[in-house]
């Protein structure tokens, strides 16, 4: 059995809460969306945005699909025993490979 690095899990993880957490929200924004909206009537134009719960699923959902795919980019360098690491660039993440590639594609020292 292939075992998964640290990492590896915890971007599972990461993912699974992202996506869960978004799943939540929009389910509240479904049960509660008449009271939502009141309460959104008593707010200042500057936090009503902030009370889009249907915007906030789309923004989590988005971004734990983007952090699961990371995750099977590491799984699947792992599991070709290519190094690589996640790396952030202005606080968003990516998965950096370090592996030399020729023109025809990665060099394979089998």
């Amino acid at each position: 059995m292939l075992r998964r690095p640290n990492s590896s899990r915890a971007l599972f993880f990461t993912a699974l809460a992202t996506y869960g957490t978004g799943f939540i929200i929009w389910n509240i924004d479904n049960f509660f969306c008449h009271n939502i909206r009141e309460f959104r009537g008593t707010l200042t134009s500057t936090f009503r945005p902030l009370t889009q719960l249907h915007a906030w699923w789309h923004l989590l959902a988005g971004l734990g699909t983007y952090i699961h795919v990371l995750y099977s980019v590491q799984v699947r360098t792992n599991y070709l025993k290519w190094p690589g690491k996640v790396k952030t660039i202005m606080g968003i993440p990516y998965y950096h490979v370090s592996k030399k590639v020729e023109k025809n594609g990665p060099v394979h020292k089998d």
